[in-house]
């Protein structure tokens, strides 16, 4: 029988078994727990976590803990980078990592952060205590059945044990407590969706998992993490920020605006933008269930950034980007003030760059300030104009029957709360740092991503309550650090 079956029907026996005692129930999400350069959660907020759990541990009676998606961060996990991580199913359908991939990424991510697997397994310890875990698009590799055993273990339980559950599902109504409806949110969020021909494989029954073309079973891949391994998890050991920036699309008008602008952003930075606008192009035309719902300028070439800066560079500065071509591998046949003329051959050159942007550091970004407003740019920042706050508050309506009146979702890193139309809606934010936007928000460059960083990157660490016999939810603030 099925193992997360037969997990789902004792915890919710034993759930139902302490309705009537009510409990104490709070809701996180988008921890971003991961391990290495790419970690976002530091010291400083895995303190704060591990004083969260024993604070909520400690409160008199039951306690169920749901962590909302996000989780755990198996995409920037080492290892991250590397064709193995990638395959394609028979039609096509991009797909990421095997079950031994995620299993290693889990390990990693254990020796990483030991403090918080021992906080969860102490809360645990009380019989009274339950945790219900949703997988969020960072973290499908909850679909295996080994992470799920592994986890099981490293908390301290046993695999029948009925004070853990994962919910391998769209969503979570929590017994006694249908009123509520508890999802991550990727799945109103195109970019993030796991969705293969128009159909969505986020269930129990139908996993996020596909059989490659030589039969390995695999992860399918949605659209953002195809960005992240692509495009983004090789900046981010440069830029330790660069991830930090939700949603993606507020990402792209800020950062994307000022790297397509020569000298507000350094090369490596302007070469991974224009492959992502190049990728979004090219997937409208190919996969239309890939669409981002984001039309890229027209007036910006896929080579422009690279032969804008051979065309402006130094003699020395050409010469030191050849010599590192050359001892990378690269097949350098002629000067680079040759391949600028040429389209067809500055493409491999664009590609190889994509992969490894080491070899462009430190070269580009030459004056510090905040960038104005430039036509180029401003056609840029206007064109992606997707609301993902606005998306998920729709979903959370559209889902919000059978006397639904409250949902709680995460996924936007955006704290949010509204109550109309006989909905509560909550968004818990993330308990990550996160990139503090003024109102009209300018153009910025890329040297804020960098270390040393936390004055513009707080946090505001927030949980959704429903107190002990109560029929409403309230959206509480655990600890905020605010921008200095």
């Amino acid at each position: 029988m099925n193992l997360a079956f037969m997990n789902g029907r004792r915890f919710f026996s034993a759930v139902r078994a302490i309705t009537k005692m009510h409990r104490w129930l709070a809701i996180i999400s988008d921890l971003h727990i991961s391990d290495g350069m790419l970690d976002d959660f530091d010291d400083e907020l895995e303190t704060q976590l591990i004083e969260f759990l024993d604070w909520f541990g400690n409160l008199h009676g039951p306690a169920e803990l749901v962590l909302n998606g996000d989780f755990l961060d198996f995409v920037q996990a080492s290892p991250w980078e590397g064709s193995a991580l990638e395959d394609e199913a028979i039609d096509g359908t991009p797909l990421c990592f095997t079950q031994a991939q995620s299993l290693e990424k889990l390990a990693n991510i254990e020796r990483a952060h030991p403090r918080t697997l021992d906080a969860l397994k102490q809360f645990l310890a009380s019989q009274s205590h339950r945790l219900t875990i949703l997988p969020g698009n960072h973290d499908p590799d909850f679909f295996w059945p080994a992470v799920r055993s592994r986890i099981i273990g490293r908390l301290g339980l046993h695999a029948d044990s009925n004070r853990i559950h994962f919910c391998l599902d769209r969503g979570y109504r929590p017994a006694g407590l249908e009123w509520l409806l508890i999802e991550h949110g990727h799945r109103y969020d195109k970019v993030n969706s796991f969705r293969v021909n128009g159909h969505e494989r986020w269930s129990i029954d139908e996993p996020p998992i596909l059989a490659a073309r030589n039969g390995d079973h695999r992860l399918v891949e949605c659209v953002g993490t195809r960005f992240l391994i692509r495009f983004l998890n090789g900046l981010d050991a440069r830029y330790p920020y660069v991830d930090n920036v939700k949603p993606f699309s507020r990402f792209l008008r800020i950062f994307g605006a000022s790297a397509l602008t020569p000298g507000w952003a350094p090369l490596d930075a302007a070469i991974a933008v224009t492959k992502m606008l190049g990728y979004v192009t090219h997937t409208a035309f190919t996969r239309s269930d890939d669409l981002l719902g984001i039309d890229p300028p027209a007036n910006v070439g896929p080579s422009n950034p690279l032969v804008r800066w051979i065309r402006s560079a130094t003699d020395p500065e050409r010469n030191e980007l050849a010599r590192r071509l050359q001892d990378s591998g690269f097949a350098l046949d002629t000067s680079l003030d040759f391949l600028a003329d040429d389209p067809a051959a500055i493409a491999p050159l664009l590609d190889h760059l994509a992969r490894e942007p080491a070899l462009v550091a430190n070269l580009g970004e030459h004056d510090q300030a905040l960038l104005g407003t430039e036509p180029g740019t401003l056609s840029l920042k206007e064109a992606y104009s997707i609301n993902e706050t606005e998306d998920l508050y729709d979903g959370a309506a559209n889902a919000a029957i059978g006397g639904i009146n409250t949902a709680v979702m995460g996924h936007t890193h955006e704290p949010f709360q509204r109550a109309q139309h006989g909905l509560t809606y909550f968004n818990t934010g993330s308990w990550t740092r996160y990139y503090r936007f003024a109102k009209e928000e300018p153009s910025r460059p890329w040297r804020i991503l960098q270390q040393r960083s936390y004055e513009t990157f707080p946090y505001s660490l927030r949980y959704v309550l429903v107190k002990p016999g109560e029929m409403t939810a309230t959206m509480e603030l655990w600890r905020e650090r605010a921008r200095e």
